[in-house]
């Protein structure tokens, strides 16, 4: 998975580790997207996913290029939002797929174990079809509100527990999740999250991300 050439060795317990996993967009980055990935990794964030499907396929493709390169010289995952062709085109390590994305036993059939699929899952039922489908990892949430993505509703902290004892299938709570309120996520299971404004709102984007480690570092330690 990736590109040859002389990055930062990967950390090959990804996604089974866990950790802070950082979703980057151009349009909610303060710093180009290169800097931002940088500082993340400098932060402890285990992995990083591009979500840029608004652009041109040229232009995502070399922005991705330029953000797997990025993440893979500090040692750091590499995902890419919604389309496993610029996945494997840029050499990121995996894809996400939306519950309104390609399927994903398709993307599994026709890129084999070349990716890691990880799969937004919103419900019990998508859990299920997800592990069934063999997704890699799984996105939960909206835990709590957001304004990154429009999606009706909320899951809450409830459905975080509920799916991870369904699976033990690397899990990503996401939405809303911040470091006033991840002390709960981690209460309930989490050994990993998924954020976006609360790192790249923040005036210190490696401070931020470090203080989410923190946090998910003593919950481990908790229990």
């Amino acid at each position: 998975m990736g590109l040859p050439g002389a990055d930062a060795p990967l950390d090959a317990a990804w996604p089974a580790r866990g950790g802070v996993y950082v979703l980057v967009t151009a349009a909610l980055s303060p710093l180009p997207v290169p800097e931002t990935i940088a500082a993340c990794a400098r932060g402890g964030a285990t992995a990083i996913q591009l979500r840029e499907k608004g652009l041109p396929r040229d232009d995502w493709l070399a922005q991705a290029r330029e953000a797997r390169a990025a993440a893979h010289e500090h040692g750091v995952a590499f995902v890419v939002n919604d389309s496993p062709e610029i996945a494997l085109a840029c050499g990121a390590d995996g894809v996400h797929l939306g519950t309104e994305d390609a399927a994903i036993a398709d993307v599994r059939r026709e890129y084999g174990n070349d990716l890691l699929i990880g799969a937004s899952c919103h419900s019990t039922a998508d859990v299920r079809r997800a592990i069934e489908a063999g997704a890699d990892s799984l996105g939960l949430g909206p835990v709590y509100g957001t304004t990154t993505k429009a999606i009706e509703g909320t899951v809450g902290v409830a459905f975080v527990r509920e799916a991870l004892a369904l699976t033990d299938r690397p899990c990503f709570p996401i939405g809303g999740i911040d470091a006033s309120n991840i002390d709960a996520v981690v209460a309930a299971g989490a050994t990993g999250v998924a954020v976006c404004r609360a790192v790249l709102a923040s005036p210190d984007i490696e401070g931020a991300v470090a203080a989410l480690v923190a946090r998910l570092d003593a919950g481990r330690t908790a229990s």
